[in-house]
């Protein structure tokens, strides 16, 4: 049974690693990345203002 603390450490990290994987692909010059990019920076920020 998962508690809330676990879940949402979870949620923090998955958003992490895709941000971590968006600027890996960038750097790879993968076509799309710089979006991606922008799309997982976009989801980690608006998670870090308001927790969901």
């Amino acid at each position: 049974m998962i508690i809330k603390a676990q879940r949402n450490r979870a949620r923090r990290h998955v958003l992490r690693d895709n941000v971590h994987r968006a600027k890996r692909a960038v750097k790879a010059g993968l076509p799309g990345a710089k979006e991606r990019l922008k799309a997982h920076l976009a989801a980690r920020l608006a998670y870090a203002e308001t927790g969901k």
